[in-house]
């Protein structure tokens, strides 16, 4: 209500019965691959990639009883190195878009994180599929029903940024507080009360996407150099 919104459509939750778990099915809101980048955001330390370069970037996270990864790089999988590069390009990742498509993309983001609050919802991300190809690569009956921000770049090739607020199911609960206090010690969480969540969320963005200089990718921060891999690799 009162204009656009990022916040994907949810179109069935439901319980199975036999193993009492949860599921919903939402709409695709990124149309198929391929991507050039695709990225999960939370504005926080929570941030990845899910794709760097059109390949896929597979988690390893780095657990506590994984006693071996706290020791050091020398003993990451190749794996383990590619998922943490894209962590750090998450993390300062920016989005260029034309001033017009900036100005929907804060606003609509403003009232969806507004609402989200309201609600007592918090933890949901920023998904971000960024695809590029020559010029009409994607015409409007491909883009139909996705609303991608469409723009030229300088060489001829075209690129779209599709932008939308997924996982928007999470409750202040109980257990969130209590994670909270466990995770005392960890700086930029994930769980904080939803109004500190909504705002950091819109702040977040409202930073990293700027007004496109002329021909200007759509995610100009550069993938950073891969590390070596481990010795003995």
């Amino acid at each position: 209500k009162g204009g656009e919104s990022l916040i994907t459509p949810i179109f069935l939750h439901f319980r199975d019965i036999r193993t009492g778990r949860m599921f919903f099915a939402m709409r695709n809101s990124t149309g198929d691959g391929p991507f050039r980048s695709l990225y999960d955001l939370k504005g926080c330390a929570d941030d990845k990639a899910i794709m760097m370069d059109g390949k896929p970037v597979k988690a390893v996270h780095k657990r506590i009883w994984n006693v071996s990864m706290w020791c050091g790089k020398v003993n990451w999988t190749e794996e383990r190195l590619r998922y943490y590069e894209g962590k750090q390009l998450a993390r300062s990742v920016e989005f260029a878009m034309t001033a017009a498509q900036r100005s929907k993309f804060l606003e609509a983001l403003q009232r969806d994180t507004a609402w989200l609050a309201s609600q007592q919802l918090m933890d949901y991300s920023l998904l971000v599929a960024i695809k590029e190809g020559p010029q009409g690569s994607f015409s409007d009956g491909d883009l139909q029903g996705y609303r991608p921000l469409r723009r030229e770049l300088s060489d001829g090739r075209e690129t779209v940024i599709y932008a939308s607020i997924i996982d928007i199911l999470q409750k202040w609960t109980n257990g969130k507080k209590v994670a909270r206090c466990i995770k005392a010690c960890e700086s930029d969480k994930a769980t904080i009360p939803p109004d500190f969540y909504a705002s950091r969320f819109s702040n977040a963005f409202k930073e990293r996407s700027h007004d496109a200089a002329a021909g200007e990718a759509a995610d100009p921060t550069k993938v950073p150099r891969s590390v070596a891999p481990p010795a003995g690799r």
